[in-house]
């Protein structure tokens, strides 16, 4: 993966769904989710030889997919970063990473996000 470069940086939310529509239509494309559809319907092979045989027939394009939306976040979160002049906007303490022990301080905590079902999630957004 490459380095965002400063002709990729987006200045506004239009250019963000430009962009992410634009990613959507790649990864599309790349593998469209009916042949990933097609391929499950018409194996016949025991769930463990079946997740080795869909990443055999789709891994190669995943792993570039997987690039691909890596790449858009990356360029998202520097535009995000450029146009709020974070150098110099965020104080240098602030810009430290978190630390693993503060990291489980906050996720530890059994009602942080917790994982719940389709029926239920509606409580939590």
């Amino acid at each position: 993966m490459s380095a965002v470069k400063k002709t990729e940086l987006i200045k506004s939310g239009f250019e963000a769904a430009q962009l992410t529509i634009t990613m959507m239509r790649t990864v599309f494309n790349r593998i469209p989710p009916r042949k990933i559809v097609d391929f499950y319907i018409n194996s016949d092979a025991k769930p463990k030889q079946l997740s080795e045989d869909i990443w055999n027939e789709f891994g190669d394009g995943t792993i570039e997919c997987m690039k691909d939306g890596v790449h858009m976040l990356a360029v998202l979160w520097q535009s995000a970063w450029v146009a709020g002049d974070g150098d110099t906007s965020i104080s240098a303490s602030a810009r430290k990473a978190i630390t693993k022990s503060h990291a489980m301080k906050i996720c530890q905590d059994a009602d942080f996000l917790p994982s719940v079902g389709i029926a239920d999630i509606q409580q939590y957004l």
